[in-house]
């Protein structure tokens, strides 16, 4: 708690000139531009670089600011939430440590 109240304090000012925005989640402070953006416009973005046009993307995730990468790669990759919630994801883990056997698998070493 000390340290967004520090954190605040400082960025604040920025705030208040319309530079940034602050997004909080789960165990998580976002500091973003006030374009339009979010993870699923950055997905988007890189998946139109040339070195991965025609890859399908995986996302895994576990806090709401996720959401954005699920829904940005609906129907051309595979989106993953990690918790108990109600997510666009594809698929869903329940616990954060079933992702390591999870990637293991998909690369076909599990």
């Amino acid at each position: 708690e000390g340290f967004m109240t520090e954190l605040s304090g400082i960025l604040n000012p920025i705030v208040k000139r319309g530079l940034i925005k602050i997004t909080t989640g789960k165990g998580l402070v976002e500091i973003r531009p006030t374009a339009d953006w979010d993870k699923g416009s950055a997905l988007g973005w890189i998946l139109e670089r040339r070195g991965f046009r025609g890859t399908v993307p995986l996302c895994i995730g576990d806090d709401e600011t996720d959401e954005d990468a699920f829904r940005a790669i609906k129907e051309r990759g595979v989106s993953v939430f990690v918790g108990v919630s109600a997510s666009p994801a594809d698929f869903y883990l329940e616990r954060q440590e079933e992702v390591e056997p999870f990637l293991a698998f998909l690369a076909g070493n599990g």
